[in-house]
C-alpha cells in the first residue's frame, strides 16, 4: 500500500505536472494543466488528419511520378517544418 501511495504522490504532485507544462502543445493553451484534455484531443485530431490524408497524397504522387522519392521528401520537409515551428512558439512565463 505504501508503494501505491508513493507512486500517487509522485504522479499527482505539482512537480509531476511541470512536464506537461513544457509540452509544445501546452504553449498554445492558456490554462496549462487544466487544458490537458484539449491539448491531447488537438494533437490526436491533427495526427488523425495526417494519417488519413498522407496515404492518399503519397499514392497520388506515386501514380503520377512512378516513385516514392518525391513523396518521402515532401513528408520529411513537412515533419522538419513542424519541428522548427514548435521551437519557434513563444515561451510562456
Amino acid at each position: 500500500m505504501y508503494l501505491l501511495g508513493e507512486l500517487e504522490r509522485k504522479v499527482w504532485t505539482p512537480v509531476g505536472h511541470d512536464r506537461l507544462r513544457h509540452h509544445p502543445w501546452a504553449r498554445l493553451f492558456p490554462h496549462g494543466t487544466q487544458s490537458h484534455g484539449v491539448i491531447l484531443a488537438t494533437g490526436a485530431l491533427v495526427g488523425s488528419i495526417g494519417a488519413a490524408i498522407g496515404p492518399i497524397v503519397t499514392g497520388s504522387i506515386f501514380d503520377a511520378l512512378g516513385s516514392y522519392t518525391v513523396a518521402f521528401v515532401i513528408c520529411a520537409a513537412l515533419a522538419f517544418t513542424g519541428l522548427v515551428s514548435t521551437f519557434l512558439l513563444p515561451k510562456r512565463p
